[in-house]
């Protein structure tokens, strides 16, 4: 395998056996194949192909899938051995063919057209990228920078959340900065003793990003937060309650709200979204609980239930609250990073991407929505 090299396509259909919805297998290679985290984008060439992660050949690697033919094209040329690109370390900017992504603790601009590659910057030693995301106006390439503390305490998170209740507790000293994407120095815009994560740009604003404080959700104080990169300025985007958990927040498809979902300190579930200055919020009810939620506004949802309870349902708002309905069977384990469904609603709302590991390693599906009325409903927990 190389880098340039494009393969047959690899999709095929299936019919999910409870709900008879048709469903896509976009990859069928014997290694685990994962679609980009479910608040990032990964389109390009007009929506026409998407680029996504596999570890083929024992190395990880940026793949390019053509969403009409499935034909495969492997971006980035890792071989067996190299640090190959970090999972989920990868953003795509939103006005050009251009991807960008850790390795090695280096970050690369990659130009989908010609493939040739720049380096925008290297991290220093014993200090960690997080996953990257780029501006609306494609200008910069926003991180969060984060100390390695793996001499102080094992640490794993992709793999079982090893780790995480130390990392959070140890407070790390973390910083939110951005890189020019035309090349340039690191600006750093925001820094405070715990640890930062989920760094999600603005769809509209391309000075406005979110951001959270990382950790076991039952212990963070304040997880959603707003930035302004010009006025350096932070401000809660919903500020929470005692015993209440939230979070997995990611922007409307307009840049108006940010939605998200947790539970009340009844252990309710819910989902909401909030305008994003902070200060306004609704929330509502569900009868399942979910690991991720994920919408292009506040009339359809999708969400991804856990091991456990590995379906697919959407939420359909009828005026006062949402009706759910039972879309598919997806059966994925959560047993790694790689392997979280992370379903994503494709920008027209008429499909929903994710991962599953249905099929023995990670595959990624693309189901197209069915008329809501035809699914069955869903039932209380």
């Amino acid at each position: 395998m190389a880098q340039g090299e494009v393969y047959p396509s690899e999709s095929s259909f299936f019919e999910d056996r409870e709900t008879g919805v048709r469903v896509c297998r976009l990859t069928q290679y014997l290694s685990h194949s994962n679609h980009f985290y479910f608040t990032h984008r990964p389109y390009y060439a007009g929506g026409r192909r998407m680029v996504f992660h596999s570890d083929r050949q024992c190395a990880r690697n940026l793949f390019g899938l053509d969403l009409e033919s499935g034909e495969i094209q492997q971006l980035t040329g890792f071989e067996t051995g190299s640090p190959g690109v970090g999972a989920f370390c990868a953003c795509m900017n939103p006005v050009r063919d251009e991807v960008y992504y850790w390795s090695g603790g280096i970050l690369h601009a990659l130009d989908l057209a010609s493939l040739t590659e720049r380096r925008l910057w290297k991290l220093p030693e014993k200090t960690h990228g997080g996953m990257p995301n780029c501006s609306c106006d494609g200008k910069y390439v926003y991180l969060a920078l984060t100390p390695d503390l793996s001499d102080k305490f094992d640490l794993d998170l992709g793999h079982g959340y090893v780790g995480f209740e130390a990392y959070f507790t140890a407070h790390p000293h973390s910083r939110i900065a951005r890189v020019p994407t035309s090349g340039g120095d690191l600006e750093i815009l925001w820094e405070e003793d715990e640890w930062i994560g989920h760094i999600n740009t603005s769809p509209r604003d391309a000075h406005l990003l979110t951001f959270c404080h990382e950790g076991p959700w039952p212990l963070v104080e304040q997880r959603m937060w707003g930035l302004d990169a010009e006025r350096k300025a932070v401000w809660k985007i919903r500020s929470e309650s005692e015993g209440m958990v939230i979070g997995h927040e990611y922007w409307f498809a307009d840049g108006s709200r940010v939605g998200y979902h947790g539970r009340t300190a009844d252990r309710v579930p819910l989902w909401g979204h909030a305008d994003y200055l902070g200060g306004d919020f609704k929330e509502y009810h569900v009868l399942r609980p979910s690991m991720h939620f994920h919408s292009l506004g506040a009339e359809l949802l999708v969400s991804d239930g856990s091991a456990s309870d590995p379906y697919l349902r959407l939420w359909r708002w009828n005026g006062e609250g949402y009706d759910g309905a039972v879309l598919l069977r997806h059966s994925g384990s959560f047993h790694s990073q790689q392997l979280h469904v992370h379903p994503a609603m494709t920008p027209d709302g008429a499909g929903i991407l994710f991962t599953s590991d249905m099929h023995g390693y990670g595959n990624m599906y693309l189901v197209r929505i069915p008329e809501f009325g035809v699914l069955p409903p869903v039932k209380q927990e």
